[in-house]
């Protein structure tokens, strides 16, 4: 029923959107006056618009991120209104070499907030990036945030840029203090810094990233003088106070993890409100070099995870482990529409009921910690069996060169001499070896095509079965005869998914809600 009495019958098509009373107006062409009637979401609106400000950095220095560096970025006051989104954008030249390079992200290692001689919030690059893909789904990913993240469709770097070639790259910051904390900068007594810690971002190659320029990429609102002057009235009055999730981070380095076995992760410096935690498995030492702080190790699809008490008992499985399979299939994708927990080999421990709301500040469902020693249960699957492919040659190799096909790609020519360490790293540049499901797919081969007329390729054992067989291109190889040598490539040992005993780093990031505020000019955060 409207204001006026206009009927709106419940299982009517007009119900779908309620209506609200604007007024009575003379219909055209008719003598009576009617009542008009508009969908409730178009009366009124908001004065002002979008825009979009750009902030440059005050003489970054262009060696930035060439390795452990840190650089203070000063943000004044009154620049532009609220933060509603935040970017960081890189310019750089690839110096000295070409280069690949980590997705964006990575090339930062922290970001401090700090307001005066306060620090008011915290974050990491893996944090950034693992929050970035979270909150967008497949379409949007795909569609332009990897590309502007340095990644392909497959979460992967992306191809090696050339020497001396320039380029502008993004990393997002919206789920940070710049997005979620809706900082109102017209209304701040002091300078917001930035301090960024960097670290170098080259995957491959021996080029260097020279930075060339540094802007924080803002969005805001431009708003109407009306606006503003309630605006300054309200932040000069009261108190505005959110709540958001910000990032805690755990790392255990060099510890052992044991097919079959179950290990330990302890949380005693972890106090609070915790909405899920993400869990990452990295090989030890793990640096940006070979893309080690975005290759994952799966713990196995048999692996079991789970939250536990002091006493062991079992939390978040409520008595039973948890598949690490049915959570990075079904409870990761339950709250996040893109597959990148399939393909990253992510363990996602998931406490709150919707992972959007709570990166809002909601707080529906969530696990409260107090320093004691609750810990994250990781037991790996057990030992897997490696597959095994023969090639068969028809002949020992003399001379001529030769390539290998694995699933549509072809590595370049190699000599019929090529030795096993340059037949293995032909492989694994292959993009059907680089964008294996997980993690990248690696290989052992057992003799140059020249020792003989037989040699093995073996894969790592977490790769299970590789039905598709390394295929010989022949070429001109030939025999001393000479006459020509052909070969072919079957499976000789099935290969059963499982878990490499071994060294690696342990990456927890826990997400603890907090109470951010904005107070006659300055900024606040506790718990």
């Amino acid at each position: 029923m409207s204001s006026l009495g206009m009927s709106q019958k419940a299982d009517s098509i007009l119900s779908r959107t309620p209506l609200e009373f604007v007024g009575r107006r003379s219909h055209p062409g008719k003598a009576k006056s009617v009542d008009v009637y508009r969908p409730a979401h178009q009366i009124g609106g908001k004065h002002g618009f979008q825009s979009v400000h750009t902030v440059a950095a005050k003489s970054p220095p262009s060696s930035l991120f060439q390795g452990n560096n840190q650089y203070q970025f000063e943000i004044d006051p009154g620049q532009f209104h609220v933060a509603n989104d935040a970017w960081l954008e890189i310019k750089f030249t690839v110096t000295g070499a070409a280069a690949r390079l980590a997705p964006t992200p990575l090339w930062i290692r922290q970001i401090t907030f700090r307001n005066g001689q306060k620090d008011v919030f915290e974050t990491y690059g893996q944090a950034l990036l693992t929050n970035t893909i979270l909150l967008h789904s497949q379409q949007q990913l795909e569609g332009k945030v990897l590309r502007l993240m340095n990644m392909d469709d497959d979460y992967q770097p992306l191809p090696s840029y050339a020497q001396n070639s320039s380029h502008v790259l993004y990393c997002p910051l919206n789920s940070s203090l710049m997005g979620f904390g809706k900082i109102c900068f017209s209304q701040l007594s002091g300078r917001l810094d930035m301090m960024i810690h960097a670290q170098s971002p080259v995957v491959s190659g021996s080029g260097v990233v020279t930075l060339t320029g540094l802007n924080l990429i803002v969005s805001s609102d431009v708003l109407s003088r009306e606006d503003h002057s309630h605006f300054v009235q309200t932040y000069s009055n009261n108190v505005l106070e959110r709540r958001l999730l910000q990032p805690h981070r755990l790392l255990n380095s060099g510890v052992t993890l044991t097919a079959g076995s179950e290990y330990k992760f302890f949380l005693d410096s972890f106090s609070g409100r915790f909405s899920h935690f993400i869990v990452k498995i990295m090989a030890s030492g793990a640096t940006n070099a070979n893309n080690g702080l975005h290759d994952f190790v799966s713990p196995g699809d048999g692996a079991l995870i789970d939250f536990k008490d002091p006493t062991g008992q079992s939390i978040y499985g409520q008595g039973t482990s948890v598949s690490y399979n049915f959570l990075k299939s079904f409870v990761w994708a339950d709250h996040v529409l893109n597959n990148y927990a399939s393909k990253k080999n992510l363990i996602p421990i998931l406490f709150c009921h919707d992972l959007k709301r709570a990166y809002g500040g909601e707080i529906d469902g969530h696990i409260e910690l107090r320093s004691q020693r609750n810990f994250i249960s990781i037991t790996p699957s057990t030992a897997g069996t490696s597959c095994v492919q023969t090639l068969t040659l028809s002949g020992t190799s003399a001379s001529g060169t030769y390539q290998l096909v694995f699933k549509g790609y072809a590595t370049d020519s190699l000599a019929y001499n090529a030795n096993v360490a340059t037949i293995k790293a032909a492989l694994e540049a292959l993009p059907s070896f680089q964008n294996w499901p997980g993690r990248p797919l690696t290989v052992t081969v057992s003799a140059a095509i020249s020792a003989g007329t037989s040699v093995t390729f073996t894969f790592d054992s977490t790769a299970g079965n590789v039905s598709d067989l390394i295929i010989l291109v022949p070429g001109s190889l030939a025999t001393s005869a000479p006459a020509a040598v052909s070969g072919s490539t079957a499976l000789s040992t099935e290969g059963v998914p499982g878990f490499t005993t071994g060294t690696y780093d342990i990456l927890v990031i826990g997400y603890k809600y907090r109470n951010f505020s904005q107070a006659f000019g300055e900024l606040y955060i506790s718990d």
